[in-house]
């Protein structure tokens, strides 16, 4: 290989790495920091009457702030779980559960839509667990979609052994 062809190699594998490279770092920086999740459980089997129990569960720490029928419960953590009072519901009305973790970051929010039947009715209610709001400085995105990947190591060896033969091929139709 002479000296032009070895050029043009090193050039081709630098614009390749240059390309390549900083989508890693992002996807490396959005793994060190992944967007927080919370998610909400709310039992569909209760009926007026009963307590209505309720956990949330975060992947981070913060404080809690849950509203259910004029009701207000707050706690903190990772993992918060208390029951609400069904008594001044109405059977066949929607109520909506509201709950929002405030972390260092920002806030996520759930919500759930009830519909309590009464206790001497067979079918039971159910809890329609809406789409979550989150935000974290990113306008509302946060929390969404976990865990969704990104580029990954192999992605930068296949760019590299695809300029690698690229160049090979390249220098050898020149030869």
């Amino acid at each position: 290989m002479d000296h032009g062809c070895m050029w043009k190699f090193c050039a081709t594998v630098l614009l390749a790495l240059g390309l390549v490279l900083p989508g890693v770092a992002a996807s490396a920086a959005d793994d060190a920091y992944p967007d927080p999740t919370v998610a909400i459980i709310i039992d569909p089997d209760v009926c007026i009457g009963q307590p209505l129990p309720f956990i949330g569960k975060s992947s981070v720490d913060g404080d809690w702030t849950v509203t259910y029928l004029g009701q207000t419960k707050t706690g903190s953590g990772k993992n918060f779980a208390v029951d609400f009072s069904t008594k001044k519901a109405k059977a066949g009305q929607s109520v909506t559960l509201r709950a929002v973790q405030t972390y260092d970051g920002g806030s996520l929010t759930r919500t759930a839509t009830i519909n309590l039947p009464k206790c001497t009715d067979q079918a039971a209610g159910g809890a329609d667990l809406g789409d979550g709001v989150g935000n974290a400085g990113n306008d509302g995105l946060s929390g969404i979609l976990p865990n969704t990947g990104g580029l990954a190591f192999w992605v930068i060896v296949l760019g590299v052994v695809l300029a690698v033969a690229g160049s090979v091929t390249l220098a050898r139709r020149r030869s």
